[in-house]
């Protein structure tokens, strides 16, 4: 059985009473007859909004989720601060710490994207209504906006919707964000520092030693005579190297303390003149000096402790030097700071030059008592022993047909003295006046080392935790980075949503469904008008807007309302 149905209109407000079809006129031919609900031929109804919707949810979403990623930034800024400086077992493990880092930025980076969906489509919508496309460029744009990467880095989507492609561009790009935002917690040292230790720290009194402790060697009325060897073995020990002993640790590996005590020190001037025939005097057969350290005493008599000595250096080579000097010893008070830190120790000291030490006359004579004479003794063995290191002469003899060096001093022990050059013939000194004199330093310093008791004193006591140390640069950088620009990106989608999608259109299938239901479209997509599918797909171009026949949907040049 035939029939004819006549359409005059057609309502959808069973649906979402948002559209209802525009009258259209004609008929359609029916092979049976009609049963049940009847629809309309799509080739001849149009469809129009009846219905202006709010624009304040559909600008409120991407909103509240743009501010939910702000939360989320601040969240993660909030815990990195919490585990700033804490120790690194305050939780489970680093890698849990890690963990929650990355959920901080997964969601903040799933936050933005979602936000920049809003402005995707809105950006459709613009390029739709701005330019007439073909279908397949048409189909580019839509799989742009869904962030299919082909379409948009390889396609040339980006001449006809260039904000378009940027902003899927930059969607592609979040996930950097929770690469980088990670590592603004980072696994540290931190030195902890405690100030109010108390201590026991060495004397340095020389008064203080017992038995195996006493440097000076006396005569029968109490005169210094001589060294020990205890004093030469202090002495010599510093002298190699050039270098302090290592210091007691009273507190441990990782410690701080300081203590003061008086002692000698040399002061060397330079350029002296000196007596005749220390620099040698040349002949056909000649001893040559290249060092020569001795005593302003008479030669013939035992030297005082305390009596100066001078010295004559003479370098074989360019980066060496030469001179003279005339070195002093004196009293000299010094104040040592001994930091040990993990083991290694740096020991730092000012040294106060406090005039001569007393005579060796009695101590009667100078008015001291038996414990300031013993200390005093105690000093002239330290300084006769380390003088001793010195003096001496080492040089060339110059025969009829050989050269033979001669060394009479331990002066090339010393850390002045280059032995790099080793001929036995050439002689490479450094800064001479300056090492003489840190030589009477490190010598003081090591009678730290001496069993001479100890005292009460303050340590500060070091110690290194393994910490979680905040790096809020590597944070807010990426995060300040990616919230700009989406924020710009929304301000556009929403300038663009407010002027130029009035109708309020989204990628729903009811949206997509109106904005294609028209005469025109229909011919193109069903084959109609005798045009094969290449021709009509490089040919043929649509734009969104009003259509003529009314309502907003695609349509090419002839069905649209252009102005």
């Amino acid at each position: 059985m035939s029939g004819y149905i006549q359409y005059s209109s057609l309502s959808r407000a069973e649906q979402d009473n948002r559209f209802e079809a525009v009258r259209a006129s004609g008929s359609r031919a029916s092979t049976k007859d009609s049963e049940g609900g009847s629809y309309p031929d799509p080739s001849y109804s149009t469809i129009k909004s009846t219905k202006t919707p709010s624009p304040v949810i559909p600008l409120l979403r991407p909103i509240l989720i743009l501010l939910l990623g702000v939360l989320l930034a601040l969240g993660h800024h909030l815990f990195n601060a919490y585990a700033d400086r804490k120790p690194i077992d305050f939780m489970r493990s680093a890698s849990q710490i890690n963990r929650i880092g990355t959920a901080f930025a997964v969601g903040f980076k799933s936050a933005l994207a979602t936000s920049l969906s809003f402005v995707l489509f809105q950006l459709v919508w613009l390029s739709f209504r701005r330019k007439f496309m073909t279908f397949s460029e048409i189909d580019d744009v839509y799989l742009v906006a869904n962030r299919d990467a082909v379409a948009t880095f390889f396609s040339l989507t980006i001449l006809n919707s260039p904000l378009l492609v940027i902003t899927a561009a930059l969607s592609f790009a979040l996930p950097i964000t929770t690469v980088l935002t990670p590592s603004s917690l980072r696994v540290t040292p931190h030195t902890i520092t405690d100030l109010s230790m108390p201590c026991q720290v060495p004397t340095g009194n020389l008064t203080n030693g017992g038995r195996g402790s006493t440097l000076y060697l006396t005569g029968g009325w109490g005169y210094w005579t001589g060294t020990t060897p205890l004093a030469q073995k202090l002495a010599t020990s510093t002298f190699v190297g050039q270098e302090i002993l290592s210091l007691p640790q009273p507190c441990g590996s990782n410690c701080t303390f300081s203590v003061s005590l008086p002692s000698f020190a040399f002061q060397c001037q330079e350029g002296v003149q000196l007596p005749a025939g220390m620099g040698g005097t040349p002949g056909m057969i000649w001893d040559e000096p290249f060092w020569n350290a001795t005593t302003t005493q008479d030669p013939t008599l035992s030297p005082d402790p305390i009596t100066s000595f001078y010295v004559f250096w003479k370098s074989t080579t360019q980066s060496g030097t030469n001179g003279t000097a005339l070195c002093t010893v004196g009293a000299a008070q010094y104040d040592f700071t001994v930091q040990t830190t993990n083991g290694q120790q740096i020991v730092t000291y000012t040294v106060t030059h406090t005039g001569d030490l007393p005579d060796t006359q009695p101590p009667a004579d100078q008015g001291l008592s038996m414990e300031q004479w013993s200390n005093t003794l105690q000093l002239f063995s330290i300084a006769a022993a380390t003088r001793s290191l010195l003096l001496g002469t080492i040089s060339v003899m110059h025969g009829a047909s050989t050269e033979t060096p001669k060394f009479a001093s331990s002066a090339t022990s010393a850390a002045f003295f280059d032995p790099s050059v080793d001929s036995g013939t050439d002689f490479t000194w450094g800064n001479v006046a300056r090492g003489i004199e840190q030589l009477s330093y490190n010598v003081s310093a090591a009678i730290l080392t001496m069993d001479l008791g100890m005292q009460e004193s303050s340590c500060a006591v070091t110690r290194q935790d393994i910490v979680f140390a905040y790096d809020r640069l590597n944070l807010w950088l990426p995060y300040g980075i990616a919230l700009l620009a989406v924020a710009l990106c929304l301000v556009l989608g929403i300038l663009v949503f407010l002027r130029l999608n009035p109708e309020n259109l989204s990628p729903t299938f009811s949206d997509t469904v109106g904005i294609t239901r028209n005469s025109s479209l229909n011919a193109f997509a069903w084959g109609d008008g005798g045009l094969t599918d290449s021709k009509r797909k490089s040919r043929i171009r649509f734009r969104l807007g009003e259509l003529k026949s009314g309502g907003t949907g695609f349509g090419m040049r002839e069905d649209l309302k252009l102005e």
